[in-house]
């Protein structure tokens, strides 16, 4: 793992125009007044504790699909992504207002909507403003429709269905927001394949997400697909409300494979979503999901290594519980 980690850097090639979008993002963040700034400021860190915020593939994709199309205007290039980070921070502000990650749920919206502003304002740039409106209407209405559908599994332990892996991925659609700026007459067919590929690699980087976050989602009662696995054998447990929940929750997680089988679905939609891109030509976007994949497999390695050597060794479940979620947590967010 650690070698390959080493000779594969997917992000490598653009971190010196991610670091200028960073700046800059920060510089408008600060220009605000004092208690958005601060709002603002705060939900980046939270984000950027987790996978999904260091780095935010959000911010790459421009890039990416930049390849796809042949669209060779660097600097253009730039703004869209700097665009691309306004509209991720502007979905994830309003996305955990409606969580109620925060306390600050006015704030979260109304600097949710500046955020959305100045991402639509660089995309009005660079394509037809109906254009841009129609898409984003499209996209806004995919979001709030998978939302509102995997809401059901808040405080219901339900099967997980063909249908949730699909609006997983559809959680993620401000993803493909800067697709038709690329696009000079559109190509109906690649639109549909690179907006499936794009869907079912949000979905695999969701079931990761998943978990990660499975003890903030427990304590939520969103009963996520780990835990809905978990529920499938354990019921009494998961649905258990003393002290000693979470731990007997950990141990049947890390200890009875259903981090692995967490992990192999993932690479699933990953695989399928690789697959597209490839016949796509698009060599940045295979990379970085070959690294991802490679990643997810080295961790399932690892997860049954430990096992093997825990059960030669004698060491307690509470001690490899610990260390295996340590190990996970620290791979996932390299």
């Amino acid at each position: 793992m650690d070698r390959y980690m080493k000779n594969v850097q997917p992000f490598a090639d653009f971190e010196k125009e991610i670091a200028e979008i960073e700046e800059r993002y920060f510089t408008f963040l600060n220009s605000l007044p004092v208690n958005l700034a601060e709002s603002g400021n705060t939900q980046f860190y939270e984000r950027s504790k987790k996978r999904e915020g260091n780095p935010c593939i959000a911010f790459y994709i421009p890039f990416w699909f930049a390849e796809l199309f042949d669209y060779e205007d660097e600097n253009a290039i730039k703004e869209i992504a700097m665009g691309n980070f306004y509209l991720y921070h502007g979905a994830t502000l309003k996305d955990d207002a409606l969580d109620k990650k925060t306390s600050n749920i006015k704030l979260y919206l109304q600097l949710s909507d500046i955020m959305l502003e100045k991402a639509l304002g660089i995309y009005f740039q660079f394509a037809p403003k109906h254009r841009v409106l129609s898409y984003f209407k499209n996209l806004t209405d995919q979001w709030y429709q998978a939302e509102t559908y995997l809401r059901r599994h808040h405080d219901m332990l339900l099967p997980y269905t063909t249908k949730d892996f699909e609006m997983m991925g559809k959680k993620a659609a401000m993803l493909k927001m800067c697709l038709p700026l690329f696009y000079e007459n559109f190509d109906s067919r690649t639109l549909l394949n690179v907006g499936k590929a794009t869907d079912l690699a949000a979905g695999g980087f969701q079931l990761m997400d998943d978990l990660l976050d499975w003890q903030e989602d427990y304590e939520r009662g969103l009963y996520t697909y780990p835990l809905w696995l978990i529920a499938s054998s354990h019921r009494q447990v998961i649905q258990n409300n003393d002290g000693d929940t979470e731990q007997d929750l950990a141990e049947i997680l890390y200890l009875d494979g259903i981090a692995e089988q967490v992990l192999e679905k993932s690479n699933y939609y990953l695989y399928l979503s690789r697959d597209i891109f490839a016949n796509l030509s698009g060599e940045y976007c295979v990379n970085f999901l070959d690294f991802t994949i490679q990643q997810n497999s080295s961790i399932v390695d690892l997860i049954q290594s430990k096992k093997q050597t825990s059960k030669r060794e004698g060491i307690q479940s509470i001690e490899l519980v610990a260390g295996l979620e340590h190990l996970i947590k620290k791979i996932q967010q390299t």
